[in-house]
């Protein structure tokens, strides 16, 4: 998440306006993969990507795919 938002932090002025001055809406979409019998996936976005999402009124939007363990090979 920190990649995808890394270029935008520095922006929130910008997009706060854009976001007013066009009606727009912001999503973080996040689609993670996990196989079933896997390490224990974890999803937590850090401070950082929630600070942003919460001033420039980003959306998180999670599609999880979950997998059986034998789609692997």
């Amino acid at each position: 998440m920190m990649q995808t938002i890394s270029a935008l932090v520095p922006k929130i002025l910008e997009l706060k306006e854009i976001k007013k001055e066009y009606d727009v809406s912001f999503t973080l979409e996040i689609v993670p993969s996990i196989y079933a019998g896997e390490s224990a996936p974890c999803l937590a976005p850090n401070r950082a990507v929630i600070e942003f999402c919460y001033h420039t009124e980003t959306d998180i939007d999670i599609d999880l795919y979950v997998y059986d363990s034998s789609e692997l090979e």
